[in-house]
């Protein structure tokens, strides 16, 4: 039977934070371009000078205490984890996009043992199932936008720039542990 989205008796489900099994493992220098392709799952750990990294639709990411240069921009990912990383941005300014992925990302989870990362450039979450986006650094601005119906939580980030979050459904929590931010907007005013 099709129902309308929000109908009465509708629910969802969410899967546990799992990485997939890895199909490929990136460790000491590597110099230029990683794409993670549809299928492929990608660890990247004690990793320097990988970058820029795009993950295609049905992609799968873990970065663990790595320097990416360039970059990350994943669309429709099937898994992304960023745990110590340190991300730089291209000249367009963006250190990580992530939209689309229809299973939780997370982005930094010391309460889980995912020490949270250092962007150098703009951060942007938009149109995943659910965030969780701790204790990061970022440089400039970071968007956290149209997030749900998973929950988005935003907690003890340090953000240099702006803050902003709007359209997250439902609005995002800080679990307690309040973000730094030159400012913050919208549904991240408060947090």
């Amino acid at each position: 039977m099709t129902s309308a989205c929000g109908a009465p008796g509708e629910s969802v489900t969410i899967t546990p934070f799992q990485a997939p099994a890895f199909t490929h493992t990136v460790t000491g220098d590597l110099m230029g371009p990683l794409t993670v392709g549809p299928g492929e799952s990608v660890l990247i750990t004690d990793a320097r000078g990988v970058g820029p990294v795009t993950v295609s639709a049905g992609g799968a990411l873990t970065v663990l205490n790595s320097r990416v240069t360039g970059g990350i921009t994943a669309g429709a990912p099937a898994f992304l984890s960023l745990c110590g990383a340190q991300v730089a941005a291209p000249a367009s300014g963006v250190a990580l996009s992530v939209s689309s992925a229809d299973v939780p990302i997370r982005v930094g989870d010391p309460a889980a043992g995912c020490a949270g990362n250092r962007f150098a450039g703009r951060v942007t979450l938009t149109g995943n199932l659910a965030v969780t986006f701790g204790a990061n650094t970022v440089s400039t601005n970071a968007t956290i936008d149209g997030n749900g119906p998973g929950q988005t939580v935003v907690k003890a980030n340090t953000v240099f720039g702006t803050l902003g979050c709007a359209g997250n459904d439902p609005p995002p929590a800080n679990a307690g542990q309040p973000n730094t931010a030159a400012s913050k907007t919208g549904q991240c005013a408060s947090l």
